[in-house]
Protein backbone atom coordinates (compact mmCIF):
# COMPACT_ATOMS: atom_id res chain seq x y z
CA UNK A 1 0.00 0.00 0.00
CA UNK A 2 2.57 2.39 0.83
CA UNK A 3 4.10 2.08 -2.79
CA UNK A 4 1.08 2.58 -4.45
CA UNK A 5 0.56 5.94 -2.15
CA UNK A 6 4.15 7.29 -3.14
CA UNK A 7 3.56 6.36 -6.48
CA UNK A 8 0.32 8.31 -6.25
CA UNK A 9 2.21 11.28 -4.68
CA UNK A 10 4.66 11.16 -7.23
CA UNK A 11 2.72 11.57 -10.31
CA UNK A 12 0.87 14.46 -9.06
CA UNK A 13 4.18 15.80 -8.17
CA UNK A 14 5.30 15.28 -11.74
CA UNK A 15 1.92 16.60 -12.81
CA UNK A 16 2.93 19.80 -11.60
CA UNK A 17 6.43 19.89 -13.48
CA UNK A 18 5.65 18.49 -16.06
CA UNK A 19 2.20 21.47 -16.35
CA UNK A 20 4.71 24.17 -15.51
CA UNK A 21 7.41 23.24 -17.90
CA UNK A 22 4.59 23.36 -20.21
CA UNK A 23 3.86 26.95 -19.87
CA UNK A 24 6.86 27.86 -19.85
CA UNK A 25 7.43 26.02 -23.26
CA UNK A 26 4.63 27.88 -24.44
CA UNK A 27 6.48 30.96 -23.67
CA UNK A 28 9.62 30.00 -25.50
CA UNK A 29 12.18 28.52 -23.17
CA UNK A 30 13.53 25.72 -24.88
CA UNK A 31 14.61 24.71 -21.45
CA UNK A 32 12.25 24.85 -18.62
CA UNK A 33 14.12 22.79 -15.98
CA UNK A 34 16.54 25.76 -15.79
CA UNK A 35 13.60 28.15 -14.92
CA UNK A 36 12.05 26.05 -12.59
CA UNK A 37 15.31 25.22 -10.44
CA UNK A 38 15.96 29.15 -10.57
CA UNK A 39 12.59 29.99 -9.06
CA UNK A 40 13.29 27.23 -6.55
CA UNK A 41 16.08 28.14 -5.45
CA UNK A 42 15.17 32.57 -5.36
CA UNK A 43 11.84 31.33 -3.75
CA UNK A 44 12.68 29.20 -0.26
CA UNK A 45 8.79 28.12 0.14
CA UNK A 46 9.23 26.32 -3.20
CA UNK A 47 12.36 24.49 -2.69
CA UNK A 48 10.81 21.21 -1.28
CA UNK A 49 8.18 19.49 -2.94
CA UNK A 50 6.75 18.36 0.23
CA UNK A 51 5.60 21.87 1.88
CA UNK A 52 1.98 23.38 0.52
CA UNK A 53 3.49 26.52 -1.03
CA UNK A 54 5.02 23.82 -3.71
CA UNK A 55 1.43 24.23 -5.10
CA UNK A 56 2.12 27.49 -6.65
CA UNK A 57 5.30 26.80 -8.52
CA UNK A 58 3.37 27.06 -11.41
CA UNK A 59 2.01 30.52 -10.97
CA UNK A 60 5.79 32.24 -9.76
CA UNK A 61 7.07 30.49 -12.62
CA UNK A 62 4.96 32.63 -14.52
CA UNK A 63 5.10 35.88 -12.79
CA UNK A 64 8.93 35.48 -13.09
CA UNK A 65 8.84 34.69 -16.07
CA UNK A 66 6.77 37.70 -17.21
CA UNK A 67 9.22 39.68 -16.22
CA UNK A 68 7.11 40.22 -12.44
CA UNK A 69 9.91 39.05 -9.78
CA UNK A 70 13.15 39.89 -11.22
CA UNK A 71 14.57 42.56 -8.61
CA UNK A 72 15.92 41.47 -4.84
CA UNK A 73 12.96 43.67 -3.14
CA UNK A 74 9.65 41.45 -5.04
CA UNK A 75 11.54 38.32 -5.02
CA UNK A 76 12.14 38.79 -0.89
CA UNK A 77 8.46 40.27 -0.57
CA UNK A 78 6.70 37.11 -2.51
CA UNK A 79 8.54 34.42 -0.37
CA UNK A 80 6.39 36.28 2.58
CA UNK A 81 3.58 36.21 0.97
CA UNK A 82 3.92 32.42 0.24
CA UNK A 83 4.23 31.74 3.46
CA UNK A 84 0.94 33.79 4.10
CA UNK A 85 -1.08 31.85 1.31
CA UNK A 86 0.10 28.22 1.90
CA UNK A 87 -1.90 28.24 5.06
CA UNK A 88 -5.43 27.55 4.92
CA UNK A 89 -7.91 28.90 4.32
CA UNK A 90 -5.71 30.42 1.54
CA UNK A 91 -3.93 27.45 0.47
CA UNK A 92 -7.55 26.42 -0.76
CA UNK A 93 -8.85 29.47 -2.12
CA UNK A 94 -5.90 29.93 -4.80
CA UNK A 95 -5.43 27.31 -7.94
CA UNK A 96 -1.58 26.23 -8.61
CA UNK A 97 -1.56 29.55 -11.33
CA UNK A 98 -2.51 31.75 -7.89
CA UNK A 99 -5.59 32.67 -9.82
CA UNK A 100 -4.18 34.52 -12.37
CA UNK A 101 -3.09 37.48 -10.10
CA UNK A 102 -0.34 39.53 -11.04
CA UNK A 103 2.28 40.73 -8.55
CA UNK A 104 0.99 43.17 -7.83
CA UNK A 105 -2.48 41.87 -7.01
CA UNK A 106 -0.97 38.92 -4.73
CA UNK A 107 1.12 41.94 -2.83
CA UNK A 108 -2.13 44.45 -2.53
CA UNK A 109 -4.42 41.08 -0.94
CA UNK A 110 -1.37 40.02 1.39
CA UNK A 111 0.83 43.03 2.50
CA UNK A 112 -1.54 43.92 4.84
CA UNK A 113 -2.10 39.95 6.29
CA UNK A 114 1.73 39.90 6.42
CA UNK A 115 1.57 43.31 8.05
CA UNK A 116 -0.45 41.87 10.93
CA UNK A 117 1.00 38.54 11.28
CA UNK A 118 4.43 40.55 12.14
CA UNK A 119 2.93 42.65 14.61
CA UNK A 120 1.39 39.39 16.10
CA UNK A 121 4.42 37.54 16.18
CA UNK A 122 6.51 41.01 17.49
CA UNK A 123 4.05 41.24 20.27
CA UNK A 124 4.29 37.44 21.15
CA UNK A 125 7.84 37.39 21.25
CA UNK A 126 7.93 40.32 23.34
CA UNK A 127 5.77 38.83 26.06
CA UNK A 128 8.39 35.29 26.35
CA UNK A 129 10.27 35.64 29.21
CA UNK A 130 14.38 35.32 28.63
CA UNK A 131 16.23 34.45 31.86
CA UNK A 132 20.30 33.18 32.23
CA UNK A 133 21.42 34.38 29.30
CA UNK A 134 22.17 32.50 25.82
CA UNK A 135 24.62 29.92 25.10
CA UNK A 136 24.85 31.05 21.77
CA UNK A 137 27.28 34.29 19.73
CA UNK A 138 25.15 35.99 17.05
CA UNK A 139 27.27 37.30 14.24
CA UNK A 140 26.43 39.43 11.86
CA UNK A 141 27.32 38.21 8.49
CA UNK A 142 27.35 41.27 5.80
CA UNK A 143 29.75 39.24 3.36
CA UNK A 144 31.06 35.93 1.51
CA UNK A 145 34.27 36.89 3.19
CA UNK A 146 31.93 36.90 6.68
CA UNK A 147 30.74 33.89 6.21
CA UNK A 148 33.63 31.85 4.23
CA UNK A 149 35.33 31.89 7.62
CA UNK A 150 32.68 29.10 8.88
CA UNK A 151 32.83 26.81 5.43
CA UNK A 152 34.84 24.07 7.27
CA UNK A 153 32.20 23.39 9.98
CA UNK A 154 28.85 23.26 7.97
CA UNK A 155 27.81 23.26 4.27
CA UNK A 156 25.40 25.55 4.09
CA UNK A 157 26.27 27.07 0.53
CA UNK A 158 26.94 30.91 1.81
CA UNK A 159 29.90 29.91 2.76
CA UNK A 160 31.41 28.38 -0.58
CA UNK A 161 30.83 30.64 -2.70
CA UNK A 162 30.29 34.54 -3.50
CA UNK A 163 28.10 33.80 -5.82
CA UNK A 164 25.78 32.00 -3.42
CA UNK A 165 26.16 34.50 -0.78
CA UNK A 166 24.78 37.16 -3.56
CA UNK A 167 22.20 35.39 -4.64
CA UNK A 168 20.50 34.38 -1.40
CA UNK A 169 21.17 37.75 0.47
CA UNK A 170 19.40 39.22 -2.86
CA UNK A 171 22.85 41.43 -3.05
CA UNK A 172 22.42 42.66 0.28
CA UNK A 173 18.58 43.13 0.35
CA UNK A 174 18.52 40.54 2.92
CA UNK A 175 20.09 39.80 5.88
CA UNK A 176 22.88 37.19 7.44
CA UNK A 177 23.53 36.27 10.69
CA UNK A 178 25.26 32.95 12.38
CA UNK A 179 24.18 31.58 15.60
CA UNK A 180 27.29 30.13 17.37
CA UNK A 181 26.70 28.06 20.25
CA UNK A 182 29.21 27.78 22.58
CA UNK A 183 32.03 24.85 21.86
CA UNK A 184 29.67 24.25 18.43
CA UNK A 185 33.67 23.83 16.68
CA UNK A 186 34.01 20.08 19.16
CA UNK A 187 30.21 18.67 18.71
CA UNK A 188 30.33 15.47 17.35
CA UNK A 189 27.59 14.47 14.51
CA UNK A 190 24.99 11.88 15.47
CA UNK A 191 21.78 12.03 12.83
CA UNK A 192 19.64 10.69 16.05
CA UNK A 193 16.53 13.05 16.37
CA UNK A 194 18.14 15.12 12.62
CA UNK A 195 17.78 18.15 12.41
CA UNK A 196 16.82 19.61 15.73
CA UNK A 197 19.33 17.54 17.79
CA UNK A 198 22.85 18.63 19.60
CA UNK A 199 24.29 19.00 16.64
CA UNK A 200 21.61 20.55 14.05
CA UNK A 201 21.66 23.00 16.66
CA UNK A 202 25.10 23.73 17.48
CA UNK A 203 25.34 26.26 14.42
CA UNK A 204 22.21 28.18 12.64
CA UNK A 205 21.93 30.23 10.45
CA UNK A 206 18.92 33.17 10.04
CA UNK A 207 18.35 35.07 6.89
CA UNK A 208 15.63 38.41 7.60
CA UNK A 209 14.05 40.36 4.13
CA UNK A 210 14.00 43.98 4.65
CA UNK A 211 11.12 43.74 7.60
CA UNK A 212 13.07 41.82 9.91
CA UNK A 213 11.25 38.65 9.38
CA UNK A 214 12.79 35.09 8.44
CA UNK A 215 13.62 34.20 4.83
CA UNK A 216 15.55 31.08 5.46
CA UNK A 217 16.02 29.30 9.09
CA UNK A 218 18.76 26.43 8.28
CA UNK A 219 20.57 24.40 10.86
CA UNK A 220 23.80 23.00 10.78
CA UNK A 221 22.65 20.14 8.62
CA UNK A 222 21.51 22.21 5.85
CA UNK A 223 19.23 20.58 3.14
CA UNK A 224 19.83 17.08 4.92
CA UNK A 225 16.97 15.78 6.97
CA UNK A 226 14.50 18.83 6.17
CA UNK A 227 17.15 20.98 7.87
CA UNK A 228 15.92 24.21 6.28
CA UNK A 229 12.98 26.02 7.26
CA UNK A 230 12.05 23.00 9.14
CA UNK A 231 8.07 23.21 10.40
CA UNK A 232 9.28 23.22 13.85
CA UNK A 233 12.11 25.59 13.78
CA UNK A 234 11.25 28.34 10.95
CA UNK A 235 9.50 31.37 13.29
CA UNK A 236 10.83 33.76 15.21
CA UNK A 237 9.47 32.50 18.27
CA UNK A 238 10.68 29.07 17.73
CA UNK A 239 14.03 30.69 16.98
CA UNK A 240 13.58 33.21 19.97
CA UNK A 241 12.92 29.85 22.45
CA UNK A 242 16.22 28.10 21.31
CA UNK A 243 18.47 30.92 21.69
CA UNK A 244 17.08 32.67 24.66
CA UNK A 245 17.09 35.92 22.75
CA UNK A 246 14.33 38.17 21.80
CA UNK A 247 14.20 37.15 17.66
CA UNK A 248 13.42 40.86 17.25
CA UNK A 249 15.95 42.67 18.82
CA UNK A 250 18.79 40.67 17.61
CA UNK A 251 18.26 39.86 14.05
CA UNK A 252 17.82 43.41 12.60
CA UNK A 253 16.57 44.29 8.59
CA UNK A 254 19.70 45.12 6.26
CA UNK A 255 20.53 48.77 6.44
CA UNK A 256 19.92 48.38 2.20
CA UNK A 257 16.85 46.15 2.85
CA UNK A 258 15.13 48.91 4.89
CA UNK A 259 16.52 51.63 3.21
CA UNK A 260 15.49 50.99 -0.68
CA UNK A 261 12.21 48.57 0.39
CA UNK A 262 9.26 49.93 -1.93
CA UNK A 263 6.75 49.28 0.25
CA UNK A 264 8.39 50.96 3.16
CA UNK A 265 8.59 53.73 1.55
CA UNK A 266 5.26 53.79 0.10
CA UNK A 267 4.09 53.69 3.87
CA UNK A 268 6.52 56.20 5.25
CA UNK A 269 5.21 58.96 3.00
CA UNK A 270 1.32 58.10 3.22
CA UNK A 271 2.09 58.52 6.97
CA UNK A 272 3.59 61.91 6.57
CA UNK A 273 7.23 61.15 6.66
CA UNK A 274 9.34 64.20 5.26
CA UNK A 275 10.56 62.76 1.76
CA UNK A 276 13.61 64.65 2.40
CA UNK A 277 14.65 62.59 5.24
CA UNK A 278 14.03 59.19 2.81
CA UNK A 279 16.67 59.98 0.21
CA UNK A 280 20.08 61.27 -0.24
CA UNK A 281 18.53 63.49 -3.34
CA UNK A 282 15.10 64.73 -3.60
CA UNK A 283 13.94 66.49 -6.77
CA UNK A 284 11.01 68.30 -7.23
CA UNK A 285 9.56 68.82 -10.35
CA UNK A 286 6.00 69.50 -8.92
CA UNK A 287 4.56 69.21 -6.12
CA UNK A 288 3.03 65.44 -6.46
CA UNK A 289 6.32 64.57 -8.70
CA UNK A 290 9.70 64.18 -7.35
CA UNK A 291 12.83 62.49 -8.93
CA UNK A 292 14.82 61.00 -5.65
CA UNK A 293 17.99 58.85 -5.28
CA UNK A 294 19.82 56.73 -3.04
CA UNK A 295 23.39 55.24 -3.25
CA UNK A 296 23.36 56.77 -7.37
CA UNK A 297 20.18 54.75 -8.09
CA UNK A 298 17.52 56.79 -9.43
CA UNK A 299 13.31 56.65 -9.01
CA UNK A 300 10.41 58.37 -9.11
CA UNK A 301 7.76 59.41 -6.55
CA UNK A 302 4.04 60.29 -7.96
CA UNK A 303 1.61 60.99 -5.43
CA UNK A 304 3.48 59.43 -2.40
CA UNK A 305 4.12 56.24 -5.09
CA UNK A 306 7.73 55.02 -6.32
CA UNK A 307 7.28 54.83 -9.72
CA UNK A 308 10.44 52.61 -10.77
CA UNK A 309 12.14 50.31 -9.22
CA UNK A 310 15.85 51.67 -8.37
CA UNK A 311 18.36 51.30 -10.97
CA UNK A 312 21.52 53.36 -12.49
CA UNK A 313 19.18 55.84 -14.26
CA UNK A 314 20.74 58.93 -15.72
CA UNK A 315 17.63 61.34 -15.23
CA UNK A 316 18.39 65.36 -15.06
CA UNK A 317 15.02 66.90 -12.80
CA UNK A 318 16.24 70.21 -15.40
CA UNK A 319 15.46 68.08 -18.50
CA UNK A 320 11.74 67.34 -17.30
CA UNK A 321 8.25 69.07 -18.43
CA UNK A 322 5.00 68.05 -16.62
CA UNK A 323 2.47 68.11 -19.03
CA UNK A 324 -0.17 66.59 -17.57
CA UNK A 325 -1.87 63.25 -15.83
CA UNK A 326 -2.87 59.42 -17.78
CA UNK A 327 -4.15 56.91 -15.82
CA UNK A 328 -2.71 58.10 -12.76
CA UNK A 329 0.34 58.42 -14.34
CA UNK A 330 2.59 61.47 -14.96
CA UNK A 331 3.03 62.43 -18.54
CA UNK A 332 6.32 64.46 -19.50
CA UNK A 333 8.50 65.74 -22.41
CA UNK A 334 12.34 64.73 -21.71
CA UNK A 335 14.92 66.96 -23.26
CA UNK A 336 17.74 64.30 -23.99
CA UNK A 337 18.14 60.66 -23.97
CA UNK A 338 16.33 58.12 -21.74
CA UNK A 339 18.11 54.95 -21.51
CA UNK A 340 15.66 52.43 -19.59
CA UNK A 341 17.28 49.29 -21.33
CA UNK A 342 18.00 45.90 -18.75
CA UNK A 343 16.00 46.89 -15.75
CA UNK A 344 13.39 43.99 -16.13
CA UNK A 345 10.55 46.69 -16.82
CA UNK A 346 7.47 44.69 -17.49
CA UNK A 347 5.87 47.84 -18.79
CA UNK A 348 6.75 51.96 -18.57
CA UNK A 349 5.42 53.21 -15.75
CA UNK A 350 5.72 56.93 -17.04
CA UNK A 351 4.27 58.11 -19.80
CA UNK A 352 6.65 60.08 -22.11
CA UNK A 353 4.99 62.95 -24.72
CA UNK A 354 8.25 63.81 -26.61
CA UNK A 355 11.81 63.22 -26.45
CA UNK A 356 14.82 65.46 -27.82
CA UNK A 357 17.41 62.22 -27.65
CA UNK A 358 17.21 58.46 -27.96
CA UNK A 359 14.49 56.54 -26.13
CA UNK A 360 15.86 52.91 -25.37
CA UNK A 361 13.99 50.30 -23.47
CA UNK A 362 15.48 47.44 -25.12
CA UNK A 363 16.61 43.70 -22.81
CA UNK A 364 12.96 44.23 -20.61
CA UNK A 365 9.87 42.22 -20.05
CA UNK A 366 7.86 44.31 -22.14
CA UNK A 367 4.82 43.42 -23.40
CA UNK A 368 3.30 46.75 -24.59
CA UNK A 369 4.91 49.98 -25.65
CA UNK A 370 1.94 52.10 -23.85
CA UNK A 371 3.75 54.86 -22.44
CA UNK A 372 6.59 55.51 -25.16
CA UNK A 373 6.53 59.15 -26.46
CA UNK A 374 4.98 60.59 -29.14
CA UNK A 375 7.88 61.78 -30.83
CA UNK A 376 11.09 60.60 -30.94
CA UNK A 377 14.20 63.54 -32.66
CA UNK A 378 16.75 60.67 -31.89
CA UNK A 379 16.25 56.87 -31.90
CA UNK A 380 13.93 54.19 -30.49
CA UNK A 381 15.03 50.73 -29.62
CA UNK A 382 12.84 48.12 -28.05
CA UNK A 383 14.62 45.42 -29.15
CA UNK A 384 14.78 41.85 -26.96
CA UNK A 385 11.41 42.34 -24.89
CA UNK A 386 8.38 40.39 -25.13
CA UNK A 387 6.05 42.52 -27.80
CA UNK A 388 3.52 40.90 -30.08
CA UNK A 389 2.54 44.25 -31.61
CA UNK A 390 3.88 48.05 -31.52
CA UNK A 391 0.83 49.45 -30.26
CA UNK A 392 1.87 52.57 -28.42
CA UNK A 393 4.74 53.34 -30.49
CA UNK A 394 6.19 56.71 -31.76
CA UNK A 395 4.01 58.05 -34.55
CA UNK A 396 7.58 60.17 -35.86
CA UNK A 397 11.11 58.88 -35.17
CA UNK A 398 13.82 61.12 -36.54
CA UNK A 399 16.65 58.62 -36.67
CA UNK A 400 16.65 54.55 -36.07
CA UNK A 401 13.66 52.72 -35.24
CA UNK A 402 14.41 48.81 -33.91
CA UNK A 403 12.06 46.23 -32.37
CA UNK A 404 13.75 43.19 -33.39
CA UNK A 405 14.26 39.80 -31.58
CA UNK A 406 10.64 40.37 -30.06
CA UNK A 407 7.74 38.07 -30.76
CA UNK A 408 5.62 40.59 -32.62
CA UNK A 409 2.81 39.09 -35.45
CA UNK A 410 2.56 42.61 -36.88
CA UNK A 411 3.61 45.98 -37.77
CA UNK A 412 0.75 47.43 -36.59
CA UNK A 413 1.33 50.77 -34.81
CA UNK A 414 4.58 51.30 -36.68
CA UNK A 415 5.75 55.07 -36.73
CA UNK A 416 4.35 56.61 -40.01
CA UNK A 417 8.16 58.00 -40.72
CA UNK A 418 11.38 57.12 -39.72
CA UNK A 419 14.09 58.96 -40.29
CA UNK A 420 17.33 56.53 -40.63
CA UNK A 421 16.46 52.67 -40.60
CA UNK A 422 13.66 50.71 -40.00
CA UNK A 423 14.73 46.68 -38.17
CA UNK A 424 12.08 44.29 -37.39
CA UNK A 425 14.07 41.37 -37.98
CA UNK A 426 14.06 37.93 -35.68
CA UNK A 427 10.20 38.35 -35.18
CA UNK A 428 7.13 36.12 -35.86
CA UNK A 429 6.26 38.29 -38.70
CA UNK A 430 3.65 37.12 -41.63
CA UNK A 431 3.39 40.12 -43.51
CA UNK A 432 4.68 43.79 -43.57
CA UNK A 433 0.86 45.29 -43.42
CA UNK A 434 1.31 48.69 -40.90
CA UNK A 435 5.35 49.55 -41.14
CA UNK A 436 6.09 52.74 -42.07
CA UNK A 437 5.42 54.45 -45.73
CA UNK A 438 8.29 56.01 -45.40
CA UNK A 439 11.74 54.38 -44.34
CA UNK A 440 15.30 57.22 -45.19
CA UNK A 441 17.97 54.50 -44.07
CA UNK A 442 17.85 50.83 -44.41
CA UNK A 443 14.99 48.26 -44.12
CA UNK A 444 15.76 44.91 -41.99
CA UNK A 445 13.12 42.16 -41.89
CA UNK A 446 14.97 39.13 -42.45
CA UNK A 447 14.52 35.69 -40.33
CA UNK A 448 10.77 36.25 -40.06
CA UNK A 449 7.95 34.28 -41.25
CA UNK A 450 7.05 36.67 -44.21
CA UNK A 451 5.32 34.82 -47.53
CA UNK A 452 4.60 38.32 -49.02
CA UNK A 453 6.52 41.64 -48.96
CA UNK A 454 2.64 43.92 -48.65
CA UNK A 455 2.74 46.62 -46.98
CA UNK A 456 6.67 47.18 -47.56
CA UNK A 457 7.95 51.14 -47.85
CA UNK A 458 7.33 52.36 -51.52
CA UNK A 459 10.53 53.80 -51.44
CA UNK A 460 13.79 52.62 -49.32
CA UNK A 461 17.15 55.11 -48.72
CA UNK A 462 19.29 52.52 -47.62
CA UNK A 463 19.47 48.93 -47.80
CA UNK A 464 16.18 46.32 -48.20
CA UNK A 465 16.63 42.99 -46.44
CA UNK A 466 14.16 40.33 -46.37
CA UNK A 467 16.65 37.03 -46.41
CA UNK A 468 15.60 33.95 -44.37
CA UNK A 469 12.25 34.07 -44.98
CA UNK A 470 9.19 31.81 -46.62
CA UNK A 471 8.85 34.25 -49.61
CA UNK A 472 8.08 32.78 -53.07
CA UNK A 473 7.61 36.11 -54.83
CA UNK A 474 8.47 39.55 -54.54
CA UNK A 475 5.44 41.34 -54.93
CA UNK A 476 4.70 44.04 -52.70
CA UNK A 477 8.36 45.17 -52.64
CA UNK A 478 9.82 48.64 -52.58
CA UNK A 479 9.99 50.63 -56.15
CA UNK A 480 13.26 51.82 -55.80
CA UNK A 481 16.27 50.78 -53.02
CA UNK A 482 18.85 53.46 -52.61
CA UNK A 483 21.71 50.85 -51.98
CA UNK A 484 21.65 46.94 -51.43
CA UNK A 485 18.88 44.28 -51.86
CA UNK A 486 19.11 41.08 -49.86
CA UNK A 487 16.58 38.58 -50.82
CA UNK A 488 18.68 35.13 -50.25
CA UNK A 489 17.48 31.95 -48.91
CA UNK A 490 13.83 32.24 -49.09
CA UNK A 491 11.65 30.10 -51.87
CA UNK A 492 11.12 32.37 -54.39
CA UNK A 493 10.13 30.80 -57.80
CA UNK A 494 10.04 34.23 -59.45
CA UNK A 495 11.69 37.67 -59.05
CA UNK A 496 8.35 39.16 -59.91
CA UNK A 497 7.90 42.74 -57.93
CA UNK A 498 11.68 43.55 -57.52
CA UNK A 499 12.38 47.14 -57.69
CA UNK A 500 13.40 48.62 -61.03
CA UNK A 501 16.43 49.79 -60.08
CA UNK A 502 18.54 48.90 -57.03
CA UNK A 503 21.49 51.35 -55.72
CA UNK A 504 24.05 48.78 -54.81
CA UNK A 505 24.28 45.52 -55.01
CA UNK A 506 21.38 42.52 -55.43
CA UNK A 507 21.22 38.95 -54.20
CA UNK A 508 18.86 36.42 -54.20
CA UNK A 509 21.22 33.26 -54.02
CA UNK A 510 19.85 30.30 -52.78
CA UNK A 511 16.38 30.20 -53.97
CA UNK A 512 14.32 27.87 -56.81
CA UNK A 513 14.30 30.01 -59.40
CA UNK A 514 14.10 29.15 -62.80
CA UNK A 515 14.18 32.59 -64.63
CA UNK A 516 15.64 35.67 -63.82
CA UNK A 517 12.54 37.37 -64.96
CA UNK A 518 11.22 40.59 -63.59
CA UNK A 519 15.10 41.69 -61.97
CA UNK A 520 15.52 44.88 -61.54
CA UNK A 521 16.31 47.03 -65.04
CA UNK A 522 19.62 48.46 -63.17
CA UNK A 523 21.58 47.12 -60.55
CA UNK A 524 24.35 49.60 -59.23
CA UNK A 525 27.05 47.07 -58.24
CA UNK A 526 26.92 42.99 -57.23
CA UNK A 527 24.04 40.81 -58.94
CA UNK A 528 24.24 37.51 -56.96
CA UNK A 529 21.96 34.68 -58.06
CA UNK A 530 23.89 31.46 -57.28
CA UNK A 531 22.47 28.26 -56.08
CA UNK A 532 19.35 28.17 -57.66
CA UNK A 533 17.71 26.24 -60.53
CA UNK A 534 18.24 28.99 -63.50
CA UNK A 535 17.85 27.10 -66.43
CA UNK A 536 18.17 31.11 -68.36
CA UNK A 537 19.30 34.24 -67.62
CA UNK A 538 16.53 36.11 -69.50
CA UNK A 539 15.39 39.37 -67.27
CA UNK A 540 18.94 39.80 -65.92
CA UNK A 541 19.76 43.51 -65.94
CA UNK A 542 21.33 44.74 -69.00
CA UNK A 543 24.08 46.39 -67.28
CA UNK A 544 25.70 45.59 -63.37
CA UNK A 545 28.00 47.76 -62.04
CA UNK A 546 29.74 44.98 -60.21
CA UNK A 547 30.29 41.30 -59.93
CA UNK A 548 27.91 39.06 -61.83
CA UNK A 549 27.18 35.54 -60.05
CA UNK A 550 25.33 32.53 -61.91
CA UNK A 551 27.47 29.68 -60.35
CA UNK A 552 26.10 26.26 -59.48
CA UNK A 553 22.65 26.47 -61.16
CA UNK A 554 21.12 24.55 -64.36
CA UNK A 555 22.28 26.58 -66.91
CA UNK A 556 21.99 25.44 -71.05
CA UNK A 557 23.07 28.97 -72.51
CA UNK A 558 24.35 32.17 -71.02
CA UNK A 559 21.65 34.27 -73.51
CA UNK A 560 20.09 37.13 -71.64
CA UNK A 561 23.33 37.62 -69.99
CA UNK A 562 24.31 41.45 -68.86
CA UNK A 563 25.74 43.39 -71.84
CA UNK A 564 27.88 45.43 -69.56
CA UNK A 565 29.74 43.72 -65.87
CA UNK A 566 31.83 45.86 -64.10
CA UNK A 567 33.50 42.87 -62.38
CA UNK A 568 33.89 39.30 -62.65
CA UNK A 569 31.34 37.10 -64.29
CA UNK A 570 31.73 33.54 -62.40
CA UNK A 571 29.33 31.57 -64.14
CA UNK A 572 31.34 28.03 -62.97
CA UNK A 573 29.44 24.19 -62.54
CA UNK A 574 26.72 25.09 -64.66
CA UNK A 575 26.22 22.73 -68.02
CA UNK A 576 27.33 25.37 -70.51
CA UNK A 577 28.25 23.55 -73.81
CA UNK A 578 29.45 27.28 -75.13
CA UNK A 579 29.95 30.69 -73.74
CA UNK A 580 27.57 32.32 -76.42
CA UNK A 581 25.85 35.43 -75.02
CA UNK A 582 28.14 36.51 -72.60
CA UNK A 583 28.67 39.83 -71.92
CA UNK A 584 30.41 41.37 -74.56
CA UNK A 585 32.38 43.77 -72.00
CA UNK A 586 33.60 42.09 -67.95
CA UNK A 587 35.82 44.13 -66.50
CA UNK A 588 37.17 41.30 -64.37
CA UNK A 589 37.54 37.51 -64.60
CA UNK A 590 35.59 35.80 -66.60
CA UNK A 591 35.26 32.25 -64.11
CA UNK A 592 33.98 29.35 -66.03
Amino acid sequence: MKNILDLGSFLILESKEDKTKRMLRSKGYDNPSEIINAVKHDFSELEHTERPAYKFLYGVCRMYVDGELQNANDISTMNSMLKIISVEPHLSEYDNNLNGLSKDEIFQRFLPIQKKETEEEINYVKRMKFTGGSDYEIVKIDSYQDASKYKSYTSWCVTKSNKNFDSYSCDGMNQFYFCLRNGFKNVKKDDKDAPLNDYGLSMISVCVDYNGMPLYITTRYNHDFDGENNENFCSPRQVSEVINMNFFEVFKPSEKGEKFNKYNIQEKLKKGVDINSLFDKVDKITNDFYLVQIDKKQSFIYKKNLLFDWDDFEFDCKKIKFIKEKNDKPVINYDGDVKLNGNKLSSLPIYFNRVSGDFICSSNQLTSLEGSPKKVVGNFICIDNKLTSLKGAPREVGGRFNCSDNKLTSLEGSPEKVGRYFDCHNNDLTSLEGAPREVGGYFACQNNKLTSLKGAPDEVGGDFDCSYNKLTSLEGAPDKVGRNFDCFRNDLTSLEGAPDKVGGYFDCHNNDLTSLEGAPREVGEDFYCQNNKLTSLEGAPREVGGNFDCHNNDLTSLEGAPDKVGGYFDCHNNDLTSLEGAPRKIEGKLIK
